[in-house]
């Protein structure tokens, strides 16, 4: 099967598009623009590399979503490059889904001159694969990520996160309460993404998704 370089994502008219803010950087990193393609291949475990940032949560979700037959196509879905610097992100929160435009950056260490001496790497602090990785990662940061009242959003902030809540982000669905087996159930909540009942490992816990219909309508 093939792949879409811009991804699949398809805004519904009705839908408001949200703005979001770079996470805030320390003084040696820096945001630098992307000018390649979201997708240079059907997306794969391959694509995920962990980096500088200790988001292996987030990381593990995607490859447990990305390792299953439709996983690549619901990857793509979620993505739309909208070739102007930009690209949106469809995240699911707090019952619905939400459509975030980012700038096409990654964060990389800074690089430059002082005395004629160079100093820094300019290596990208994002997972060390694939382009598509590193912009979920800033929005996951951004959106998902809620930091102290009074404190910026920064990368760190990833330190805390759940992988059956970045899951439930990335497919379209709630998390729900611990089955018979203790296990929490994230209830998909577009029909089209799992047809059976699946048991998907997360850093080596199993977390069952359960389909259901759709709640509301999209289109």
């Amino acid at each position: 099967m093939g792949f879409e370089p811009t991804g699949t994502l398809v805004v519904p008219t009705s839908a408001r598009v949200q703005e979001l803010a770079d996470p805030t950087t320390t003084a040696l990193q820096t945001h630098k623009r992307e000018s390649g393609p979201l997708f240079t291949r059907r997306p794969c475990k391959e694509d995920v590399v962990q980096g500088e940032i200790a988001d292996c949560f987030l990381l593990a979700a995607i490859n447990a979503i990305i390792i299953r037959p439709e996983g690549p196509d619901i990857i793509q879905a979620i993505f739309r490059d909208s070739g102007n610097g930009s690209v949106i992100i469809r995240l699911y929160k707090g019952g619905s889904y939400h459509y975030l435009r980012i700038k096409k950056t990654v964060v990389r260490e800074y690089e430059g001159k002082l005395l004629g001496v160079k100093y820094g790497t300019g290596k990208v602090l994002h997972g060390q694969g694939a382009l598509w990785v590193s912009l979920l990662e800033k929005a996951y940061t951004s959106f998902m990520m809620t930091a102290p009242l009074g404190s910026p959003t920064t990368y760190q902030s990833l330190e805390h996160g759940a992988g059956m809540h970045a899951m439930a982000a990335i497919v379209g669905g709630d998390v729900g309460p611990a089955t018979f087996s203790g296990l929490p159930e994230i209830r998909a909540i577009n029909d089209t993404l799992f047809l059976l009942t699946q048991e998907l490992s997360i850093a080596n816990k199993l977390y069952t998704i359960v389909p259901q219909k759709r709640m509301q309508d999209l289109n």
